[in-house]
């Protein structure tokens, strides 16, 4: 399941998802201090920092190494890995196009995983 956040510069998604980042983290385990979030996975959070550089390869490294990670979990494990795409507006504007390597990613049904 993917999940995107979007919003206006300086609506504290950032925030937001280091909040989640903190309470969700396996190592801390602060699921019981949060009733409303015990049907919340632990997650284990990965960041791309988007700017007019990013490339299109760095983002399929990334995205593949995120999933790597969810894939070595164990069956019964109930962490999940996450895929933080910060600053993805700048990315927007490089000249390599790095988010047409997100769509078959996002879209399952995609066959083509290049550039």
């Amino acid at each position: 399941m993917n999940v995107l956040i979007c919003g206006k510069p300086g609506t504290s998604k950032t925030l937001t998802v280091q909040i989640l980042n903190k309470i969700l983290d396996p190592k801390l385990n602060r699921l019981g201090d949060f009733s409303l979030l015990k049907y919340f996975k632990l997650s284990e959070f990965e960041y791309i920092f988007g700017s007019t550089s990013t490339t299109s390869k760095s983002v399929q490294q990334k995205m593949d190494f995120t999933q790597s990670k969810y894939l070595d979990l164990p069956e019964d494990n109930s962490t999940v890995s996450c895929l933080i795409f910060d600053e993805i507006g700048l990315a927007e504007n490089s000249p390599d196009n790095p988010l047409k390597a997100l769509h078959s990613y996002l879209d399952p049904a995609s066959e083509d995983k290049s550039p």
